[in-house]
């Protein structure tokens, strides 16, 4: 291990020591903050607002039947605050993450819950109970107005209805005191008092009769009514809530007591752990005090360096130098690593489909081959019977004999011939054979060895070839073609094709793998240039990079996926030719690369020729 290393892994080893220790002081601090602490004071306003709440709810229990003929009162102040508790509570434990207090807070939530919806429907109740009851006041004063009235108009009834007047008056109070106080005998007393009203009816006038025996159902309903109400306030003054809030307030307050002793803990692991820092920070200093020692020495040393700067910039000159050259001859090899990239997918699409038929052929040879002893074997036969019939000195039995091998090997031939399809495979091979011819054909016409040269080409032919060349890349894919009849021009098609195989390769690379659309479209335009259209369904080119595409080196493919030069080229070759490329996109639905080629060769690429 060299000094550069070591002192690197020592630099290193110090830079995550000092983290360290910074992170444990940092932990310390953290830990032994209030935080959650601070949340008693809160928690602790909420558990005795909510007792306040639970006080006020039992007073008003035992105050709702008092005075029945009094206004009703307005919405509870009690109710409206007791959700905004209720959530300021719950948020508080949520943020505590402790489960026993969870659990307990659910207990007392739903308690809490409870006893509300039973107070409103205590109200409810009470409050269709007290409208009962004043309905029943109200029939009882008119009956004694209406006795009232008929005692000033027939004085001679005014001794037979006073005592009328007095049971009206018990059975009014009667039933009051059945509301505010309820007791079995008031109830009793009621129901003889208007028992015996309706019995003593028929004795009065038709205009008290009917007034007096309706009494009797209203008051019924209510006597029925009024111990629903005693039992739901009993109900409701039984449930524990008080208690499950005494009960939440301990439970708190150990909890907090629990986090006062950790955060006192940590204090003091901070208080030590600080000590032992302060002495581990002047032992650094004075490491320090030595490194500073060491670095005027090594100044004095850099002063003697400094001597001979002027002849190390010269060396550092000389490299730069060398280091611009090969950076400008690397510029030189990528682009001809560019050049070569459309040769690479080419020779990658003609490999792959060259394969299969060539899978096939030699199939196909191989079997044939598998067969060609036994049809020499046979010849080898044939041949000894015919010596055997031209010296005319073999018996009849040898001829016999040697026609039977032959006509058995025959046979055999023929039955391995049919049952392997002999004529099928001879077939199959020619026909891969064409396709391989085929392929091989296009390449050339694609390739044109000599690139320089200019000749006059059909731009038709030149799209078709290169539809096949990278036939491997489009074959997933729907080409449309759309080939005008057009003129022939002067260019090196070889360096056309090219434009073709890059701006075809980058379509089919834009597209879906299943759903891509390439169309490829020529026509001539109206002042006599031949227009190649080369489109795709692609994801398109968004405005921010138009502009860059045909720069050197610009790519948006990732790391090693392309060098940028592709356009670059195209875009060159196209204006060497004097022609020019337009580019029209849309992201999301395209794009569409326009070549223009002149029908002439501009005078460069003339006298290239």
């Amino acid at each position: 291990m060299n000094s550069a290393t070591k002192n690197f892994l020592g630099s290193l080893i110090r830079l995550l020591l000092a983290v360290l220790l910074v992170g444990v002081l940092a932990f310390l601090y953290i830990m032994s903050q209030p935080g959650e602490l601070r949340r008693q004071p809160q928690v602790s306003t909420y558990l005795r607002q909510l007792r306040e709440v639970d006080g006020r709810w039992n007073g008003d229990i035992g105050t709702a039947r008092k005075d029945p003929l009094a206004a009703e009162a307005g919405p509870k102040e009690d109710v409206l605050r007791l959700q905004p508790v209720l959530d300021g509570l719950q948020s508080e434990t949520a943020a505590m993450k402790v489960r026993t207090l969870d659990v307990g807070l659910v207990g007392l939530l739903q308690t809490f819950l409870q006893k509300q919806q039973m107070l409103d429907k205590f109200d409810q109740e009470n409050a269709a109970l007290r409208n009962e009851l004043r309905s029943i006041v109200g029939q009882i004063a008119a009956v004694r107005q209406t006795a009232t009235q008929i005692a000033d108009a027939q004085p001679p009834l005014r001794i037979k209805l006073a005592p009328l007047d007095g049971q009206l008056a018990s059975l009014s109070a009667d039933i009051l005191r059945v509301y505010e106080q309820p007791d079995d005998a008031v109830r009793k007393a009621v129901e003889a008092n208007i028992a015996a009203l309706v019995q003593q009816a028929d004795a009065y006038p038709e205009a008290l009769r009917t007034p007096l025996k309706a009494l009797a159902e209203p008051i019924g309903l209510f006597l029925r009514q009024e111990p629903g109400l005693s039992q739901a306030a009993q109900q409701i003054s039984l449930l524990p809530t008080t208690p499950r809030v005494n009960s939440m307030m301990e439970t708190y307050d150990r909890e907090f007591q629990a986090l006062s002793d950790e955060k006192e803990r940590y204090r003091v692991y901070l208080a030590f752990y600080s000590a032992a820092l302060l002495v581990f920070l002047g032992y650094v200093v004075w490491q320090l005090g030595r490194s500073y020692t060491k670095i005027n020495q090594a100044n004095e040393a850099l002063k003697s360096a400094n001597e001979t700067l002027e002849q190390r910039v010269q060396g550092r000159t000389k490299e730069l130098s060398e280091a611009l050259k090969h950076l400008k001859e690397s510029e030189l090899l990528l682009v001809q690593t560019e050049k070569m990239s459309s040769l690479g997918q080419m020779v990658a699409g003609i490999a792959h489909e060259i394969n299969t038929p060539l899978a096939y052929v030699k199939s196909s040879v191989a079997t044939l081959k598998e067969r060609v002893p036994m049809a020499e074997g046979a010849v080898v036969e044939c041949n000894k019977l015919i010596q055997m019939l031209e010296s005319g000195t073999a018996s009849d039995d040898q001829l016999s004999a040697q026609f039977t091998v032959v006509s058995s090997l025959a046979k055999q031939f023929q039955a391995e011939a049919e049952a392997s399809g002999l004529d099928a495979l001879s077939t199959d091979a020619l026909h891969g054979i064409e396709q391989i011819s085929e392929i091989i054909l296009n390449l050339k016409n694609f390739s044109r060895l000599d690139r320089s040269k200019v000749s006059r080409f059909n731009l038709n032919e030149g799209l078709e070839s290169t539809l096949v060349i990278a036939r491997n890349m489009v074959k997933h894919k729907t080409v449309h073609r759309n080939l005008a009849e057009i003129p022939l021009i002067e260019c090196s098609p070889s360096q056309v094709n090219q434009v073709f195989l890059n701006l075809i390769t980058n379509a089919a690379q834009a597209t879906d793998e299943q759903a891509g659309e390439i169309t490829v479209a020529t026509s001539v335009t109206p002042n006599g240039q031949v227009r190649v259209d080369i489109g795709d369904n692609g994801h398109g080119i968004p405005d921010s990079v138009m502009t860059k595409i045909f720069d050197p080196f610009f790519t948006t493919k990732d790391v090693g996926e392309g060098t940028g030069l592709g356009l670059s080229i195209a875009y060159k070759i196209v204006q060497e030719h004097g022609g020019r490329i337009e580019v029209k996109s849309k992201v999301g639905q395209g794009t569409t690369f326009s070549v223009f080629l002149p029908v002439k060769a501009p005078q460069s690429q003339a006298m290239a020729a």
